[in-house]
């Protein structure tokens, strides 16, 4: 398993809105803080699972074909099928840039690669993603999409980045991101956090990003 956890500074503050916003759990909601690890399991009638595990963002500058220049977050989602079938899933995010959630002049754009992520690059440079500019600079103007199948008793991983820039003034923040289900629905979280000691909590939001094919799964 991937454990290592790592803070990590934003100059602005990112909220990704997609298709449909949602309320978080209430028990995701009091359980989790920055330094949570945002694992999630799931289990079918007979008890097999499916597990989810984000990781923590690294994050870098990153300058567009055109010489505009953004700060870019990059993560990596793997998804574990335990079940005695197959998984089949897709994620979509839209091509514009969004204004931050309340934080004016400052906006975002999430992506999802097509590359492969494995547990051993995770201790490499941007966790083995060698290709993140040149993906970025085809699709700095394009939605992305992402759909795989699992077969049972298998994994994948796979990259999510997100570029941000500000017109004015930056909002300094911490970032945590992760996917998780809600029924068949696949929920992007992004919560904001302080650079305080402390690091309260600023803002929250999820999404319906994407959809998988197996149902009745019990979250753990």
């Amino acid at each position: 398993m991937m454990k290592k956890i790592v803070v990590l500074l934003l100059p602005i503050a990112l909220l990704f809105s997609c298709n449909q916003s949602i309320k978080p759990p209430k028990e995701t909601a009091e359980i989790e803080s920055i330094h949570s690890i945002r694992n999630y399991e799931y289990a079918d009638a007979s008890g097999k699972k499916v597990s989810i595990q984000n990781s923590l963002p690294k994050g870098d500058s990153y300058t567009a074909p055109n010489g505009k220049k953004y700060f870019r977050v990059l993560f990596w989602t793997n998804i574990q099928n335990e079940t005695d079938q197959s998984l089949e899933f897709t994620i979509a995010f839209p091509a514009l840039f969004k204004e931050v959630l309340k934080s004016p002049d400052n906006f975002y754009k999430v992506f999802i690669a097509n590359d492969t992520m494995s547990s051993e690059k995770e201790a490499m440079f941007n966790y083995g993603f060698t290709g993140v500019s040149t993906f970025l600079d085809a699709t700095i103007d394009q939605p992305t999409a992402l759909k795989r199948t699992v077969p049972a008793n298998a994994s994948t991983g796979f990259y999510v980045v997100i570029l941000s820039y500000y017109t004015n003034t930056p909002s300094n923040s911490v970032l945590r991101t992760g996917f998780y289900l809600k029924g068949q629905d696949i929920i992007h979280k992004i919560s904001r956090y302080t650079d305080k000691s402390t690091h309260p909590l600023l803002g929250e939001e999820e999404v319906i990003c994407g959809r998988i094919n197996l149902k009745n799964l019990i979250r753990q």
